[in-house]
């Protein structure tokens, strides 16, 4: 079972691990640069949410904009580790991502 949390430190392990999770799993021309999404995620324009197996290993990222002012947030982009992929994450972070948005009173959409 995987737990999920937001990720604010961009210096931290989770949000280092997050980023090789996400240049992994997207080709360069799709991607941000991780100075702008450290940007993002530092202004609170962007929330970084990681997947944690109970070893505490990252096996899953997520960024997702919260649309200040709406009652909308967006997921943006949504990866599993190549090592985590088939052991239902995705799906354990879809359950985590819907329960968020209804106790913040947001309607998630997907880009």
């Amino acid at each position: 079972m995987y737990s999920f949390s937001e990720v604010k430190d961009v210096n931290s392990r989770e949000f280092l691990a997050a980023m090789d999770i996400y240049r992994e799993a997207f080709p360069d021309y799709e991607r941000h640069s991780q100075q702008v999404i450290e940007d993002r995620i530092l202004s609170g324009r962007e929330l970084l949410f990681v997947g944690c197996d109970e070893n505490n290993t990252v096996g899953l990222m997520a960024l997702v904009w919260d649309l200040k002012g709406t009652d909308f947030i967006v997921l943006d982009y949504l990866a599993v580790a190549d090592s985590t992929r088939g052991q239902g994450v995705g799906g354990q972070f879809m359950e985590f991502i819907n329960s968020w948005t209804k106790e913040h009173k947001k309607v998630l959409l997907f880009e």
